[in-house]
């Protein structure tokens, strides 16, 4: 009775542990979801609140009244969903070939892919190189230089041979099948846990990625959704401090309390539209996200 009276209080310490934790990881985003709903008036005199007091759509109207957040939005479907795509289909047909045992300078290969997972050339000889290359303001920036992730690469090397038998290939190949074949009919189908994880992962650089258009594209209709929100907060914050200190410099109050209200509003808003698209996903890919994450475990 006593072992049992212990096990039932730890367990329920546990569970008032994690759900403090989950509660203090949780109510950030919760509480930029109420702000990015509530009207500015209200906002104002609100320290702390868990449910929205006066909800509008007012917000996220300022966020797509201009012709360059839908563009962003298309931008950042379209470069999401092809980089995604080319990314796991060049990783894993570079990983399905090193997992072949009989190729020809085989090492040699693993040994130029995991240089760059320790050195890199740095910001100004990668743009040198995309320059010459004439990626520079173009669309195939966004996946063309990237597309191969050495990470990723030896992940789904090490997946190969360990986990698709080497017989269900042998059994193709007597069979008439070439190499082509047995990728896209065999052994993608087969590793469909890992593909989807690895998707995620780079669905989600894709998405997020704001740097590239903001340093290597001046075409600003070729700007993803991140870069655009990026620029219109700073260039709100950038008036809203020039016009604090122009009234300074009048004599004149500074800005009110509700104008601030106002410019975070319009940030959290923002940022729903930006995170929402990414939550959106995870449910689907949950199952083989949580099977990915074994994915490496067992050594070749």
């Amino acid at each position: 009775m006593a072992k049992r009276y212990k096990n039932g209080a730890f367990d329920y310490f546990n569970i008032c542990i994690m759900i403090l934790i989950s509660f203090i990881m949780l109510y950030p985003f919760w509480y930029v979801l109420i702000v990015s709903l509530n009207d500015n008036s209200v906002m104002s005199y609100i320290k702390l609140s868990f449910l929205p007091k006066a909800v509008t759509f007012k917000n996220y109207e300022v966020i797509f009244t201009t012709h360059a957040i839908v563009n962003g939005f298309v931008i950042s479907i379209l470069r999401t969903v092809v980089g995604t795509t080319l990314a796991i289909l060049a990783n894993a047909a570079l990983a399905f070939g090193l997992s072949n045992k009989t190729l020809m300078g085989r090492k040699y290969f693993l040994v130029l892919l995991t240089i760059p997972m320790f050195f890199g050339g740095g910001l100004i000889p990668s743009y040198m190189l995309w320059k010459a290359l004439h990626l520079t303001n173009t669309f195939l920036l966004y996946f063309v230089p990237g597309i191969i992730a050495p990470f990723t690469v030896i992940v789904m090397k090490t997946y190969f041979s360990s986990t698709i038998p080497a017989s269900i290939q042998e059994s193709a190949k007597v069979e008439g099948a070439n190499e082509i074949y047995i990728f896209l009919r065999l052994v993608l189908p087969m590793s469909t846990p890992m593909l989807a994880a690895f998707a995620l992962f780079a669905a989600v650089g894709q998405w997020n990625d704001w740097a590239t258009a903001e340093f290597f594209i001046k075409n600003r209709a070729l700007h993803p959704l991140a870069t655009v929100l990026r620029r219109l907060i700073f260039q709100q914050e950038l008036v809203q401090n020039m016009s604090a200190m122009q009234q300074g410099q009048q004599g004149m109050l500074k800005p009110g309390k509700r104008d601030i209200i106002q410019a975070e509003s319009v940030k959290m808003a923002a940022i729903m539209v930006t995170v929402l698209p990414i939550i959106m996903i995870y449910p689907f890919l949950q199952k083989y996200f949580i099977h990915g994450m074994m994915i490496g475990s067992i050594k070749e």
